[in-house]
Order: structure tokens, then sequence, then C-alpha cells
């Protein structure tokens, strides 16, 4: 049934060696963008070695047991099946570490009425709070120089301006966050991000999954585990949004 597994598995390599290209390509379009390592969050790698011993024909448990759970599952127009969308750090220099780190988590609480009432940046893995290390100048230049390479480019959005606490609505902070809608395409799950959005005992939490504890809102990328109607893995492969990728 799944003769094709040689021919996936290449096809799979040729795409992570194209997204290593893509990054390399941005990265040599404006030497200034670079990297921006957080060793909590990074600690957290996955090596992409793991990653390729996985083979078309694999059921859910071995991708859980090398990835985890997924941030969302959606409906894919490939096979009939099922695309699981991991959102992964953008700039963590996968190139050179040869590592998939899960995205950080841009936690929101709100009140009763709608209203925010604390925000901070989180450990996807450990539920512990991360501090913004990133001042808001090296943010800023770190940004301009994202704006420089090919487009599309995720909006400009200065979280301490954005987010404010007591004031800022939960509609406010859809229309704000929500402006940067990347296109995964159907194959690939559809329109991204999905929010977590949980209700809690005295209001709401939605979690926005992004690069990196800054003052910028820094969206992820995306790593793509397909699977068909039968729930057998047929393919993997990264979304790069930006730059130059898709919207």
């Amino acid at each position: 049934m799944f003769s094709y597994s040689k021919v996936c598995k290449s096809s799979v390599f040729t795409l992570i060696l194209a997204c290593f290209l893509t990054q390399g390509c941005a990265i040599f379009l404006s030497s200034r963008i670079k990297p921006v390592p957080v060793a909590e969050a990074d600690q957290h790698g996955i090596s992409l070695d793991r990653v390729r011993s996985l083979n078309a024909g694999d059921r859910a448990g071995l991708v859980i047991a090398i990835l985890g759970e997924p941030a969302d599952r959606q409906r894919s127009c490939v096979l009939d099946g099922v695309a699981w969308r991991y959102p992964i750090r953008a700039w963590n220099g996968i190139a050179n570490s040869r590592e998939i780190v899960p995205a950080i988590l841009l936690r929101q609480s709100f009140d009763e009425s709608g209203t925010l009432t604390d925000w901070e940046f989180v450990d996807s893995q450990t539920e512990r709070s991360m501090p913004v290390q990133e001042t808001a100048k090296k943010a800023y230049s770190w940004f301009q120089s994202l704006s420089q390479a090919p487009s599309p480019i995720p909006p400009f959005i200065d979280l301490n301006k954005t987010l404010i606490r007591g004031q800022t609505t939960q509609q406010e902070v859809e229309q704000s966050l929500g402006q940067w809608r990347p296109d995964l395409n159907c194959g690939n799950g559809g329109p991204a991000p999905r929010v977590k959005k949980v209700i809690a005992e005295s209001g709401s939490v939605w979690d926005w999954y992004v690069d990196r504890p800054s003052p910028l809102f820094i969206p992820p990328r995306y790593f793509i585990v397909a699977f068909d109607k039968h729930g057998f893995l047929f393919s993997y492969h990264f979304e790069a949004t930006y730059p130059g990728g898709r919207n």
C-alpha cells in the first residue's frame, strides 16, 4: 500500500533541504537578519535526524512520540486527509542547529467582560513564564532588517502599545494580532493562526504562538505532518510563511 515510501521520504528530505536554503537565502539577502537564541526554549529542540526517522505509513503514535501533540488538526484537501500543524520557532538558526524548536506562547488573560487583565510569554513545553530579554531597541532594529527581505512580512506590532492591561478588549486583540493570517493552503490545513482559547473561572485565557519573548509580535513558522484518510502518515514539511513565503 505504501510502495512510494522511498520516494516520499526523498521528497521530504528535499523539502527540509529547501527550508535550509530558504532561511539561508533570507539571511543572505540581508546579513543583518540574525537568529535570536532563547536558551530556555531552544533546549527543547527536536533533532531533524529524529524527525527523518518517520516513514510513510507510520501511525499517529510514532509522530507524537517524536514531536508531541500538535497545536491543531485541520482537514486537508490532499487524499481527503488531516494536517497536523506544529508552530515552531522561526528564527532559532535551524540550518545550523539542525533542530526544530516548538514555538513560545504569548498568553493573555481576560476578565468576564473580555478586558485584558494580564499577559506574558510562556514556555509551551514547561508552562513556565519567560522574561523578555530582548530590548526594544534591538527588537526594532531586528524587525527593520527583516522588513528589507522579500515580502510578505508580518505587520509591525508593538506589544506594549497593543496589549494594555485593564483597557484592551478581546476584539481589539484579534483585530491587531489577527492582521497576520498566513495561508498554509488547503493541503496544510488552510489559514493560521489557530488561537487556543480556554474558559477560566474568572474569564478566559488565550494563547498565541510566537517565535520568542519580544517587545514585538514575532510570529512562528509551521511544521506540517500530513495523514491520509486512513490515518497513515504520507508526508511532512516546513511552511516558511515569511519572509518571501506565503502570507
